[in-house]
């Protein structure tokens, strides 16, 4: 009874530890990023930041090689590790889950070797062919661009050394990993931006980080590696892809739609408007991005709270937490904009370092009304991934189909209006709405009574 005792003491500690830094590590992740908007606006002139946002946009097309596969292959590997024994950075345990455990290890190093090198000989290339027909030319912006390019490819693979970490449910682990790399990248990505080295400082900092971090981890797991191998050896019979790939596939559709709702804009605006239009969109985009991410995260570490609650059967209880979580996503979202808004302002009044990098004022006035359409959409995801149900790839599927067409019809003719109208029309009109219904329609076949 004790030892059961100690077990359950044991393993809330490690839940405990899990979030917390799960959640320091969002907070530092979007405090990061609010602090590159800053050096962005200190450092670049206007024409560098648009072709920073739009390099920003260009590189996200890696997620078409990568294809979600780290969420399958957490998905996969803590599913399969609950056999496997951790002693002293060595393993033991059953043959079969051990030798499935490096087949699936093996097969998407190979995959993400490959993406790797089709973002440097396929993705690079495009990048440089897309700038090279623009009529707006910067001297540098190609090697900028080609050491971006390098950096995504690295990182790639460290982003496979880092779910090997999540799925062995070493979650405190990867994430001081993740904070090393994040807490050398951006510090030193300014201090370059510091000494003049414009656009190329994004791909050097990068650089240096995600080597630094995927050396550190290599030392940790290769024990680990060879002794997975050697079971792999003594016993090859795997059947691990079907139940890997079914799961995949969603994430890979919920990734490639995420392409259409984010990154076709700056790159449309610097064809039809030129990169200082294209800047002030970005920069107004990741402002409330990293607002909307800062915000969010109240709502997405208590998603462990409502799966327990929904175990528990206590869905009054899951109710009354959720709306409270909400409102709490939504009032720290406004209070954080109308701060920033002010500061912003303050700045203004005493120089004009912003009139140039923002778009006007109705902008971010629609974008905020965006960022509250997101906010509420992933809430509701968030509620309904806690009862293990994915119904809202369909929504994500519409809003991205609805943002792109407008932005490929709009832009073209009314420039950052059309950008603006396509985000709105696609999160607010499609996003929400949709959205909505389907959590609406998920909670009456659950049969629970109405929120309000």
């Amino acid at each position: 009874m004790s030892k059961n005792i100690s077990t359950l003491i044991t393993k809330g500690k490690s839940l405990l530890d899990n979030f917390k830094y799960t959640f320091f590590l969002r907070a530092a992740s979007a405090g990061l990023g609010a602090a590159q908007i800053v050096a962005v606006v200190l450092f670049l002139d206007s024409q560098e930041q648009g072709f920073f946002y739009v390099m920003q946009s260009l590189i996200a097309l890696q997620v078409l090689g990568s294809m979600g596969l780290n969420v399958a292959l957490i998905h996969f590997l803590s599913n399969q590790i609950s056999a496997i024994k951790f002693n002293e950075g060595r393993i033991s345990g059953p043959e079969v889950p051990a030798s499935e455990i490096f087949f699936a290890l093996r097969y998407t190093f190979k995959w993400y070797c490959a993406a790797s090198i089709a973002v440097l000989v396929v993705l690079s290339p495009l990048g440089i062919v897309f700038f090279e027909s623009n009529s707006e030319k910067m001297v540098g912006l190609n090697g900028a661009w080609a050491t971006i390019c390098l950096s995504t490819a690295v990182n790639l693979l460290l982003i496979w050394l880092l779910t090997i970490l999540d799925g062995f449910n070493k979650v405190e682990l990867a994430s001081k990993y993740r904070l090393c790399q994040l807490f050398v990248a951006y510090p030193l990505t300014w201090i370059l931006l510091a000494f003049d080295f414009g656009l190329l400082s994004f791909g050097i900092g990068q650089l240096i980080g995600v080597i630094f971090t995927m050396f550190a981890i290599l030392l940790l797991l290769k024990p680990l590696l060879i002794d997975f191998k050697v079971f792999w050896e003594k016993n090859r019979q795997t059947k691990w892809r079907a139940p890997f790939w079914n799961f995949q596939w969603r994430i890979a559709l919920s990734w490639i739609s995420g392409l259409f709702i984010f990154s076709v804009f700056s790159p449309l605006l610097l064809v039809y408007g030129g990169s200082i239009i294209a800047g002030q969109f970005g920069l107004g985009l990741h402002i409330f991005r990293s607002l909307a991410a800062i915000s969010n995260s109240f709502m997405e570490v208590r998603q462990p709270l409502f799966g327990k609650l929904i175990s528990e059967g206590k869905i009054s209880e899951l109710d009354k937490t959720y709306k409270k979580t909400l409102c709490i996503t939504l009032v720290s979202f406004f209070a954080f904009g109308v701060f920033l808004l002010s500061m912003i302002w303050l700045i203004s009044s005493y120089t004009d370092i912003f009139i140039e990098r923002l778009p006007n004022i109705s902008f971010l006035g629609v974008m905020f009304l965006v960022g509250v359409a997101y906010l509420i959409r992933m809430s509701q995801a968030t509620y309904i991934r806690a009862h293990k149900e994915e119904p809202f790839l369909k929504v994500e599927l519409c809003n991205a189909l609805v943002t792109g067409l407008c932005a490929i019809l709009l832009i073209p003719n009314v420039g950052l209006n059309g950008a603006v109208m396509s985000y709105f029309i696609g999160s607010f009109c499609v996003g929400l709405v949709l959205g909505t219904t389907v959590f609406m329609q998920f909670r009456k076949l659950q049969g629970y009574s109405d929120l309000i």
